[in-house]
């Protein structure tokens, strides 16, 4: 014992940490820089450094078990990401199965469509040459018709043209002039100025009745053309109205007054 008090910190310090290090104690007790170390110093060493590693161990051992749950909630995170992807994948295949699905349903369909379209385009093909037919035909038709209108123009031409027509119409006035004149001078007496009046009347009703045809005056010319149709029926039959005379006297004064007032109101519309 005095022998250990010998020993400074610093060597105390050296040999607690040789005692430690040799793990084996003989019974006589452990020597060092040639002081000897009792036996029951070197057991109280170990076991004080027992006793110290305790709570170090203690301490590892929370540390341990801490890390153990961490990785342990790791690996059930693990396990549920891996459920997790095993779902999704699972989804995806079913997508992958129904999209592959799909498009072979696509794929057959648009078989089918391409087949649909290829038809179409055939009958179309089938149409435009029928079209093209029926237009070959239509300009034939459209040529006979033309060569018709041309015969038929060549036949009917002339009546159609503007002078033919005028000839026409003057040789229907004169006979109209002639007739009502005529009907005009039986009532008043046949004397040149009866005759120049009676002219000049008529002629100036079935000129009132052109004038009024032409400006779509058609109450006017319908009015003058039934008084002429009025005046020429009782020429042709005096003795069905004992009062015919005076008719037709007063429908040439009518037919006078009206033309008056009809081709002031024309020509008010001109100015």
């Amino acid at each position: 014992m005095n022998k250990t008090a010998k020993l400074n910190e610093s060597q105390k310090a050296a040999a607690k940490a040789a005692v430690l290090a040799a793990g084996t104690i003989p019974a006589t007790g452990f020597e060092f820089d040639g002081v000897t170390i009792p036996y029951a110093t070197c057991r109280n060493w170990i076991e004080s450094n027992e006793l110290e590693k305790i709570p170090k161990l203690q301490q590892e051992r929370i540390t341990l078990i801490t890390q153990a749950l961490e990785l342990e909630k790791k690996v059930q995170d693990l396990k549920n990401e891996n459920l997790t992807i095993t779902s999704a994948c699972n989804g995806f295949e079913k997508l992958l199965k129904s999209e592959k699905e799909r498009t072979t349903y696509l794929t057959a369909k648009t078989s089918i469509l391409e087949n649909e379209v290829l038809t179409s385009m055939e009958f179309v093909a089938n149409l435009e040459n029928e079209n093209l037919v029926l237009e070959s035909e239509n300009d034939n038709l459209k040529s006979q018709v033309l060569s018709l209108k041309n015969k038929l123009s060549c036949k009917t031409g002339f009546l159609k043209d503007r002078f033919s027509v005028l000839i026409i119409f003057i040789l229907f006035l004169a006979a109209n002039v002639y007739h009502n004149a005529s009907g005009y001078t039986s009532i008043v007496g046949e004397s040149f100025n009866h005759w120049l009046f009676a002219i000049i009347i008529v002629v100036s009703i079935d000129l009132a009745v052109l004038v009024f045809t032409v400006h779509g005056m058609k109450k006017q010319a319908a009015f003058y053309a039934i008084g002429t149709f009025v005046v020429t029926f009782l020429h042709f039959n005096p003795d069905i109205c004992p009062y015919s005379d005076n008719i037709i006297s007063f429908i040439f004064a009518a037919d006078f007054s009206y033309g008056i007032w009809s081709f002031s109101e024309l020509f008010k519309e001109k100015i």
